[in-house]
């Protein structure tokens, strides 16, 4: 036997019509609590590689691997972009399209 969930009645703080409210408001220079609508975020397509990836696996020491990721993590980034980055820095040819700050991310301009 299911009890029906109980009734509750709608009462407002204000004493006051809501026009009344309005107009202090608009005296008094006070934000109006609706918010505006939000446009819909459009989809950016995240730059696609430019060809086949490769993957490497090397042991690095701890505390490397510790300011590596650090350093991703302040970037707002991947450790794979910062290891790219770097390799550019060091003379490698990187394209740009390549180094991607977070691949999982479809939709920056959402966040």
């Amino acid at each position: 036997m299911t009890a029906s969930k109980p009734e509750f009645k709608a009462f407002s703080p204000f004493k006051v019509p809501t026009e009344a409210v309005e107009d202090f408001a608009k005296e008094h220079n006070i934000p109006s609590t609706v918010f505006p609508k939000k446009n819909k975020p459009t989809l950016v397509k995240a730059p696609q590689p430019t060809g086949p990836s490769a993957k490497f696996g090397f042991h690095i020491p701890e505390d490397v691997a510790h300011r590596l990721k650090q350093r991703a993590l302040d970037d707002r980034c991947t450790v794979r972009a910062v290891v790219l980055k770097a390799m550019a820095q060091y003379g490698i040819e990187v394209a740009p399209e390549d180094i991607v700050d977070d691949g999982r991310r479809k939709n920056r301009n959402a966040l």
